[in-house]
């Protein structure tokens, strides 16, 4: 979390506000293997072990106030954006152009 001014903190809690509705609701889980990635690869790129995805996914345990919750609601939103970019886009040809 944040060290630095009020407007940072605020944002740091609106960031883990975000991952938790994204665990609860089962978005998560959804974002991750539509991404194609194992709870091993997530775990790994933001530094806890696997069963603690494996818990957040479920709903068990809610993300607490980490660097690695702030980590892992980055990547989410950033699948995310991904899998919408490329679900806009429209394959043609066997190719893939961007909608006009």
């Amino acid at each position: 979390m944040n060290t630095g001014d009020m407007g940072d903190e605020v944002e740091d809690l609106e960031r883990l506000s975000r991952v938790r509705e994204l665990a609860i609701s089962g978005e998560a889980r959804m974002i991750r293997e539509n991404a194609r990635l194992s709870t091993t690869d997530l775990a790994r790129a933001i530094g806890v072990d696997k069963s603690l995805v494996s818990r957040w996914e479920r709903g068990d345990r809610l993300p607490r106030a980490s660097a690695a919750a702030l980590r892992y609601e980055a990547i989410l939103v950033r699948l995310r954006k991904m899998r919408t970019t490329v679900g806009a886009q429209v394959v043609v040809d066997g190719g893939r152009k961007d909608p006009a």
